[in-house]
């Protein structure tokens, strides 16, 4: 049986006034609004309201509403605590009123009480979309209620709550990461809430889909077959995450990266299509944003432009790329500007001699660029790679 602070050792009184309670409880009036007020790991606060003609108060406790011991004997006022409680545990409590003469004036019906869970609380973000937050634990010992809100204590503004270890809170911004407070807490039928430990922990929500303007090739090194990729997806994330694949589908890497990534010996001869998403860590589980649509590269892993014998044409050849059905070929005579389509080359072909470029013939002491764009299909689609390679020849 628990011990309480406020429970007196048996006495003649004490038998004396359970014998009189015994006697006279037929006669004995209810004594109304009795409710928990207060709590923590070890105590309960009750109150009551105040019976007229009262002498002293007398309010017992039990684990089961069966068995009753009396926690506190001489009460004069309608309220008190009780002590020495365990915690996360649910009792009972009862109050009696007592005139001067001993005699039994009332009582109550029995309520509901409850400690407030203790203990160490491990919480973790568990699940996240766009809009919620899921957060959960591995529970406390006598804890059936749980609770996510923003700030600490009086400051606390609750977002949501559960009778399951896993909280889940909505209506919030997308890719925004915020801290928030993990109670375990003790429910008692009456609705009351005794809240106990917490954890203090942060938080993201999930960006919504990427456009195609927000990722790409920013560097390309061809000719060592290194290329370097970013992401500017808005908000927060834990991470970001590249796909690559076949056009037909085949994934062939799939790589785990921040904004910015560096992909070698892999690009350089096929044909791929490519996409990213972000994701957010739930414990040992991720959460992932919608997948962006597809961006494509092609590369050859060279280009050469050769001047012919008679100085009238110069030459293209260029490696195969798996998966492209043809090239596009543009010509200009600046490096990075003013690109006119020569024509479609076939992907078996791979070669084609210029003899005009701007639909004016090659001259001497000029110099001359050209990139090489893969292509390829999907259905009826044609698929054209975002990066190509440029490579120039000077005509003396």
């Amino acid at each position: 049986m628990k011990m309480w602070k406020k429970v007196l050792a048996a006495s003649a009184l004490a038998l004396c006034l359970i014998s009189v309670s015994k006697a006279d409880s037929k006669a004995a009036g209810l004594i109304s609004g009795v409710a928990q007020t207060d709590d923590s790991s070890s105590s309960v606060g009750i109150s009551w309201n105040a019976y007229l003609g009262t002498d002293n108060y007398v309010v017992s406790i039990s684990n089961d509403a069966v068995n009753w011991v009396v926690a506190d004997n001489y009460n004069y006022s309608p309220k008190t605590s009780l002590y020495g409680l365990s915690a996360g545990s649910t009792y009972y409590v009862k109050v009696a009123a007592y005139n001067d003469d001993k005699a039994l004036l009332a009582e109550s019906a029995p309520l509901e009480v409850v400690t407030a869970p203790s203990g160490s609380l491990n919480a973790f973000q568990s699940g996240a979309t766009t809009s919620s937050v899921s957060v959960a634990s591995t529970g406390l010992a006598g804890a059936n209620y749980y609770i996510l809100a923003k700030g600490y204590s009086s400051n606390s503004v609750i977002l949501a709550q559960s009778n399951t270890p896993v909280v889940t809170a909505g209506n919030l911004s997308a890719a925004t990461s915020e801290y928030l407070y993990y109670y375990a807490a003790k429910k008692a039928s009456t609705g009351y809430v005794a809240v106990g430990s917490n954890s203090y922990i942060r938080t993201t929500t999930l960006s919504g889909k990427l456009s195609t303007k927000q990722f790409g090739i920013t560097t390309l090194y061809p000719s060592i077959n290194v290329y370097y990729f970013a992401t500017a997806a808005l908000g927060d994330n834990d991470g970001i995450q590249y796909q690559f694949a076949t056009t037909s589908g085949k994934v062939k890497k799939t790589v785990d990266g921040g904004s910015s990534l560096r992909i070698a010996d892999f690009i350089n001869g096929t044909f791929y299509k490519f996409r990213v998403r972000t994701y957010v860590n739930c414990g040992a589980t991720r959460a992932y944003s919608a997948w962006s649509d597809y961006k494509y590269v092609g590369m050859s892993k060279s280009i050469k432009a050769t001047l012919s014998k008679n100085k009238k044409g110069i030459r293209l050849n260029w490696s195969k790329v798996s998966g492209a059905k043809s090239f596009a070929v543009y010509s200009s005579t600046k490096e990075k500007s003013g690109y006119k389509k020569i024509k479609n080359v076939s992907a078996k072909k791979r070669s084609i001699t210029v003899t005009k470029v701007n639909k004016k013939k090659i001259k001497k002491n000029h110099k001359y660029y050209f990139k090489v764009v893969a292509l390829s299909k999907s259905g009826k689609k044609t698929l054209k790679s975002s990066v190509y390679y440029i490579d120039g020849v000077s005509v003396y």
